[in-house]
């Protein structure tokens, strides 16, 4: 979807929606009828990312020197996902 450009589908407002943060998630809906128009993502800044807990807990990824728990955090932790994850693959330069 492009965040740039929406359009309400039931009252044709362009760009003119509200975003409300809902279960960790960024809700957008439309301002002239209410129309939920999708979840829009967070901006992912690579440098604000922290460990959301165990060892480092709550520490900037980007500042994280244990490379072996990193990987063993990437690889181990499946409810590691979202911009989590990508901060992880940046930091240990994975594709």
């Amino acid at each position: 979807m492009d965040w740039n450009n929406i359009s309400c589908s039931q009252c044709g407002l362009i760009n003119d929606y509200s975003i409300e943060v809902k279960s960790g998630q960024q809700v957008c809906n439309c301002n002239g009828c209410g129309k939920f128009l999708g979840n829009k993502p967070y901006p992912f800044v690579y440098e604000e990312m922290r460990m959301p807990f165990g060892k480092y807990d709550q520490e900037l990824i980007h500042k994280i020197d244990d490379i072996q728990y990193l990987n063993w955090f990437y690889d181990n932790v499946t409810k590691c996902k979202g911009n989590v994850r990508a901060a992880l693959k940046v930091k240990l330069g994975r594709k």
